[in-house]
């Protein structure tokens, strides 16, 4: 969170913030799909549902209803009217962050059906985060943790970087909120293993050695 980064921290809470950060590159730089879809405009703040309603039924037509319960707090408000100051289009009235119901996990949600290949939602480049220096063409991110280093030291450790950014950076969850969802990078190698996907499995346990190796590099680094 970028509101209460502690000015200096241990080796081993560095790695949790640069796992947390790996977890936000991950976020970046990959695509939006399946959001739920909301049968309400209503600005209270109640359950929100995808439900279909009435249907012809058979298979494959039932789809479980996806309720969430809309992201009121200030932090959320401050995060839209930021982008759209800078012309975001699609934030506010078609798509809306919100709580699951159930888990408790924020996420984004649709309040229109969706067409295929429909754009959910334009916010300009201005407003993505740059993770690598552009003058060095890749070279200084040869892996995702070393975006996740990045963002720490472009975002994190400058002072105009983050108020600046403070709309987005004030969102992130740390581990102590309820929302928080870590990913695998902060699982146990026994836990990892119980993915019981090769694939899946072999990348987590690599992208942990990655973060241990680039967390090692920058053990005399404040923040």
């Amino acid at each position: 969170n970028g509101s209460a980064l502690p000015t200096c921290c241990t080796m081993k809470t560095f790695r949790r913030l640069l796992s947390s950060c790996c977890f936000v590159a991950a976020c970046l730089v990959s695509s939006s799909d399946g959001l739920a879809i909301s049968s309400s405009k209503s600005s209270k703040k109640k359950l929100l549902t995808n439900a279909r309603q009435g249907g012809s039924g058979g298979f494959g037509t039932a789809q479980p209803a996806l309720v969430h319960i809309p992201d009121t707090s200030n932090e959320s408000q401050t995060l839209i009217n930021f982008l759209l100051n800078q012309r975001s289009r699609g934030i506010n009235g078609e798509t809306q962050i919100g709580f699951n119901a159930d888990t408790g996990i924020r996420g984004l949600y649709a309040c229109k059906n969706m067409k295929k290949g429909e754009i959910i939602c334009k916010i300009p480049s201005d407003c993505a985060l740059a993770l690598s220096d552009p003058g060095l063409g890749g070279d200084d991110v040869p892996t995702i943790a070393h975006e996740g280093r990045n963002f720490l030291l472009m975002y994190q450790q400058e002072l105009n970087a983050q108020m600046l950014w403070a709309p987005y950076l004030d969102t992130l969850p740390s581990r102590n909120d309820a929302s928080f969802d870590p990913s695998p990078d902060f699982w146990s190698d026994e836990e990892i293993e119980q993915l019981e996907f090769p694939r899946a499995v072999t990348g987590a346990k690599e992208r942990k050695s990655e973060i241990a190796a680039v967390a090692a590099t920058e053990e005399d680094m404040s923040f």
